[in-house]
């Protein structure tokens, strides 16, 4: 979370534009995700699910200090296009950017070239997981009220989109078993 937030913050200072101008300038609009935001001033909620905790206590909607690093406030419907254009990032077919930068971003950065005495048994993009196997991306993340999970395969033919307003913080168990 903090590596987004920082990203976010030298992106709006080599830009000298608020983070989420650029991405609704270069991500939003371009793609139509007419329904996606990062605060709640600018999306429609009277379509959203409301939150709840695992105990069934709900949760008022909220905006955060850090949004980049996960504020995210979007819908299956609106989000899909982000996820193709990133399959065809990958696959060198976006019209956004060229194939060097999805790559880039979606290829291990723990390595000794980038950290020479560093010692990883993790694979990690920028901002997303990879498996030892190099066959799947993937991101998922999780605040109060939500739960996201999202996998791509490398091969650039299939994606998963889990989207859940109940969030399970009572046990790390009861999270493995919901995916």
């Amino acid at each position: 979370n903090v590596g987004a937030t920082w990203l976010a913050y030298i992106l709006e200072r080599i830009a000298e534009k608020p983070f989420h101008e650029l991405v609704n300038q270069y991500v939003f609009e371009p793609l139509d995700m007419k329904q996606s935001g990062w605060f709640l001033k600018d999306v429609d909620t009277t379509a959203f699910a409301a939150l709840y905790l695992s105990n069934d206590l709900a949760v008022p909607r909220y905006d955060l200090i850090t949004y980049p690093d996960g504020a995210l406030k979007t819908s299956i419907d609106d989000f899909a296009p982000f996820i193709q254009e990133m399959i065809k990032g990958y696959n060198g077919q976006s019209d956004l950017m060229g194939q060097a930068y999805y790559q880039e971003m979606m290829s291990n950065q723990l390595t000794k070239a980038n950290f020479p005495k560093g010692k990883f048994k993790k694979a990690k993009g920028f901002n997303w997981d990879l498996n030892a196997d190099g066959d799947n991306i993937s991101m998922n993340g999780a605040d109060p009220g939500v739960i996201t999970y999202t996998l791509i395969t490398t091969a650039g033919n299939l994606s998963v989109l889990i989207f859940s307003n109940c969030s399970l913080y009572e046990s790390e168990s009861k999270l493995k078993t919901f995916f």
